[in-house]
């Protein structure tokens, strides 16, 4: 599975201020480890939206390891449904899930299961897949390499 770290620079300004703004809070209540309690609090909170708001796409790629492609396309193919009924929590998930990264789960949901499709040989679908990214989402460098490998 190609794996992609593009990371919003916006996102990650977001993040930091949430840990000062944890670490102003903790200031109040003990004066020697609030910056430790605000990083602490900041990491199990990341660690808890990242398992449960995008659990289609983190089982997809368990799934992917696992060689399980079948499976795994039906995981992304719930991962895209997901997002695409709440946008608004793609959009924003540097908040949301703190996700810095640039690319969506919406396009890597369907990056994805494009890549599961031709590792089960099922090159024309993977094709039409990496063509609907590009539909939504026209500057996807990895659809288009992709897509360009394909063909």
């Amino acid at each position: 599975m190609p794996i992609i770290r593009q990371v919003n620079v916006i996102a990650i300004i977001i993040q930091l201020l949430l840990v000062s703004l944890l670490a102003f809070i903790f200031y109040k209540f003990d004066k020697r480890n609030y910056i430790l309690y605000a990083i602490l609090i900041n990491f199990g909170l990341s660690l808890l939206l990242r398992n449960l708001i995008p659990r289609y796409h983190r089982k997809g790629v368990s799934l992917y390891k696992q060689k399980n492609f079948q499976e795994a396309i039906k995981c992304f193919e719930e991962s895209y449904e997901y997002f695409n009924r709440y946008k608004w929590l793609d959009k924003y998930r540097f908040i949301f899930i703190l996700n810095s990264s640039k690319i969506s789960y919406l396009e890597m949901a369907l990056i994805n299961k494009a890549f599961c499709q031709s590792q089960l040989g099922k090159k024309e679908d993977a094709i039409k897949t990496y063509k609907k990214v590009l539909e939504e989402f026209p500057e996807s460098e990895m659809a288009k390499a992709s897509l360009k490998m394909l063909e």
